[in-house]
Parts: C-alpha cells; structure tokens; sequence
C-alpha cells in the first residue's frame, strides 16, 4: 500500500478534483456548496446537520429533492426512524419545507434561509466569541457557549425572532426589530461572560 502522505495545497481544490475523479468508480461525482453558517450552526444537532447535507447533496441544481428516507437512513448509517424525526425538527426550524406527495415526500429549502432564527443567533455567538477569544482559556469559552446554547434563555432569543419574522410588517421596520434582538442578545452574552468569568 503506498504511503500516506500530508496534502501540501488548497483544501477547497483538493476536493473538487475528487468530487470530479472517476479514475476507479463513477458513482458519486460532483459536489455541494455548503455554507459554514449551516455546517457549524449551534442550534443544529449532528443528525440534523448530516440530513440536511444530505438534502442539499440531492437538490443540487434543482430546488427540490425527493429521496426515500431509507436511502437517505442508508447515507446517514441511521435508521428511518432517526430520519422521520429530524426531518420533522428541520421543518419545525423552517430549514427545509416537506411537500407529501402520494410517492416520496418532496424536500425544498426555506426561500428566507439567510434569516432563519437558529442561523441569526449562532452567528451572532460566533461573533460574540471572536470578540472575547483571547481573553479566556479557549476551551472554557466553548464549553461555557455550549451550556449557554442549551439554556431556555438561548430557545427564548429563538422564540423572539421567530416571533418578529412572523409579523406583516414592512420590510424595513421587520429587519429593525431583529437587529435590537440580536443586540439584546449580545448584551446577555456580555452580562453573563463577565459573570462566568469575572471579567470587566
């Protein structure tokens, strides 16, 4: 067996040539864009992480998908079961619409992803921890966002704007109203990392 050896170069070019590779086997060529908001998105557990990668993987240049959820249970090495729920969470976190048809369901992204509550507020942690990184032990800080992500405090900024982005109102006072909850948010963040660590 040759030798393995470290991969000197750009990672994102690396795997567009495998995605094209069909030098032993073609069965799986081709690749998908994944933003890093959706692959590190705190408010996504890993199955819904994976199934949802797996959607994007089908829809490709389309905008929709229909795959069994055994073949997708097949992909994702879990049963059908674990993929009826998750689904179910997407839809419930308006990542994906579900359209039942009388064969396969038909998967299609939310048309407003880009503000979807779970993807502003994981954002916004991000932001927040790249402002105090250094100031703490790195370690800590993430274990301490970790417990913050689960806390009924993080589902109530969720519960806020899922409630702004329902309101009929313009555009321009609906994108005023989610701003202040973010900034509400960050000065929890603030408040609670000064106590957590006693930082002023």
């Amino acid at each position: 067996m040759r030798k393995n050896r470290k991969f000197i170069g750009r990672t994102n070019d690396r795997l567009a040539k495998i995605a094209k590779d069909n030098k032993y086997t073609n069965a799986n060529n081709g690749f998908t864009i994944i933003p890093h908001k959706i692959k590190r998105c705190l408010g996504l557990d890993i199955y819904e992480k994976a199934l949802l990668e797996c959607l994007l993987s089908y829809m490709w240049n389309s905008n929709k998908c229909y795959p069994a959820q055994e073949r997708l249970a097949l992909h994702m090495s879990c049963s059908s079961k674990t993929v009826e729920r998750h689904l179910k969470s997407l839809a419930a976190k308006n990542f994906i619409i579900i359209d039942k048809t009388k064969k396969n369901n038909e998967y299609y992204l939310s048309d407003n992803l880009h503000e979807n509550p779970y993807l502003l507020l994981s954002e916004k942690t991000y932001e927040f921890m790249n402002s105090v990184r250094g100031k703490v032990n790195s370690g800590d800080l993430d274990r301490w966002v970790a417990e913050v992500v689960k806390s009924e405090k993080y589902k109530e900024f969720i519960t806020k704007l899922e409630e702004t982005l329902s309101r009929d109102f313009n555009l321009g006072f609906v994108e005023n109203e989610i701003r202040e909850v973010l900034q509400e948010y960050r000065a929890f963040m603030e408040k609670e990392f000064e106590k957590k660590f006693n930082q002023k």
